[in-house]
């Protein structure tokens, strides 16, 4: 019933991403994504913001985009507010079957911010290293 713009996308690389030595490194947050979204429709509403992850250089076979954080909003018309999606190392491992154990390759990963995954609004690339 309203529409939403998403603007100014921005990502933050923490000093722990892409260390995985043990189970519970997967739980760190490693990456903090922030975009704004502003009502630009007539009344007030709700919008699901949504990031998508891409492994652009991964060894094993994945899907295209993967959904790994969302968030709710509920904004006024005319109102503007800073969405912060926090991504931890989980978000960007897969389990090897060689390791039997989940791991995070270095590369490169593409991040998408959107309303779905057919209706992405903004994309960035990151680099990973170990």
């Amino acid at each position: 019933y309203t529409c939403f713009a998403y603007d100014n996308l921005r990502v933050e690389i923490l000093p722990d991403a892409g260390v995985v030595k043990q189970e519970a490194d997967l739980e760190a947050e490693v990456v903090r994504v922030l975009v704004d979204v502003t009502n630009t429709g007539d009344v007030a509403g709700g919008e699901i913001i949504q990031c998508y992850v891409s492994d652009l250089e991964c060894s094993v076979e994945r899907p295209v985009k993967e959904l790994k954080a969302f968030d709710k909003v509920f904004l006024e018309p005319g109102e503007t507010m800073t969405v912060e999606l926090m991504l931890n190392n989980r978000a960007f491992a897969f389990y090897d079957v060689e390791q039997k154990a989940f791991i995070v390759e270095e590369g490169e990963f593409e991040l998408h911010v959107g309303s779905a995954s057919d209706k992405i609004h903004h994309s960035t690339k990151i680099s990973l290293t170990n």
